[in-house]
């Protein structure tokens, strides 16, 4: 019989098939789904027809802009984890690399889920699937980017709160190890406690106020705690610039998705596109990396066809 402990283990070690430095959040995304209608208590099985439709709502939100989105790779591939299963798989033909046929799939009307073990014991503890939902976002998203992902899949899971509903201490330490605590004081340092987009820079008790240090390659995909994958940006400009509302180019400019679009986004953020940053880093640190910009445009960027080729 499968164990809770077995359970986020098999979670927290999925295999993620990333190409390179390029960001793959489809299995995350697609088991955060389903923890979702776990705890929400849906089906335990959807049909590939649907999980392509709301995985691709996802993948719009929170993956790389302009890819393929391949619903049908995760749907499939989740199965060698231990945590997913597909019904009828017998009828579906797969390819050299092992990957099903999406005609296949939509012809059967094939179904995927959550095992049963795991789906019985997540719906039953919803203190753990909250936590290996953390967990998951965690590693593959930046803070300011995880409350949204969890909200967009998990909405049943609103007023729990790992800290409060469980003794371990497992993801405490998964997120104290990752990050440097020096790196937000440094590149604050550098730019003198002032938004690089806007120049805001406020003090409270001697403090700077709403000024984060934000990487430019997310740390979760290996950015380093280093001021040239840092940007000093108020807590606003941070936030868009994770949500790959704009980026920032080589050149030290700004260019802004036009898909951003609304009440007060020329005064907060339209007025910046196409101009140099405002603040700079001080002499003696370095400029931004144009490998860690390049790596933004790319990955984060939601309008990287308006950039130049890189």
């Amino acid at each position: 019989m499968i164990e809770e402990t077995d359970i986020l283990h098999r979670f927290s070690n999925m295999r993620i098939g990333r190409s390179g430095e390029k960001r793959a959040p489809h299995k995350p995304l697609l088991v955060l789904w389903a923890i979702g209608r776990c705890v929400d208590g849906q089906r335990r099985l959807a049909t590939y027809q649907l999980v392509h439709q709301e995985l691709t709502l996802l993948l719009d939100r929170f993956g790389p802009h302009g890819r393929p989105k391949n619903t049908h790779h995760p749907f499939w591939r989740l199965q060698s984890d231990g945590v997913w299963e597909v019904d009828n798989a017998n009828l579906i033909r797969t390819t050299k690399s092992k990957d099903a046929y999406v005609s296949d799939l939509r012809q059967y009307e094939i179904s995927g889920g959550l095992t049963k073990p795991v789906y019985a014991i997540l719906q039953n503890n919803r203190t753990l699937a909250l936590q290996i939902a953390e967990i998951l976002v965690a590693k593959h998203f930046p803070p300011v980017v995880q409350e949204e992902v969890l909200e967009a899949t998990i909405a049943q899971m609103n007023g729990i709160h790992y800290s409060e509903a469980t003794d371990h201490d497992e993801w405490t330490w998964t997120r104290r190890r990752w990050r440097d605590p020096s790196f937000r004081r440094r590149v604050l340092l550098a730019y003198r406690n002032t938004c690089a987009v806007c120049e805001f820079s406020a003090q409270f008790l001697d403090q700077p106020l709403a000024i984060d240090a934000a990487h430019i390659k997310w740390h979760e995909y290996k950015g380093p705690p280093i001021v040239e994958n840092g940007l000093a940006l108020c807590s606003l400009h941070h936030r868009l610039f994770d949500k790959g509302a704009f980026t920032v180019i080589p050149e030290l400019k700004v260019k802004v998705s036009p898909d951003v679009r609304g009440v007060g986004v020329d005064s907060a953020l339209g007025q910046y596109d196409n101009r140099t940053l405002r603040a700079l880093p001080r002499r003696g640190f370095p400029l931004p990396s144009p490998q860690f910009l390049h790596w933004h445009g790319r990955e984060v960027f939601k309008s990287p066809k308006i950039l130049d080729p890189i």
